[in-house]
């Protein structure tokens, strides 16, 4: 599966970053994130991402 990088993947309505308080936080953050793609928990907002993309390209051919 494809996915248009030109577009930041939204993880909320919105909110397309993770922010954090302090450098100390990101090794965390980042095995928080690892464990949840690991799981499946983004599959769905990528797959939605990936629909966005394809109905974009679909359009501009048309």
């Amino acid at each position: 599966m494809a996915i248009d990088s030109s577009k930041p993947l939204e993880f909320a309505k919105g909110k397309n970053a993770i922010q954090l308080d302090s450098e100390a936080e990101v090794k965390s953050t980042l095995d928080k994130l690892k464990k949840a793609v690991e799981a499946g928990e983004l599959d769905e907002l990528i797959e939605q991402q990936a629909q966005f993309g394809r109905s974009i390209k679909r359009k501009a051919k048309a």
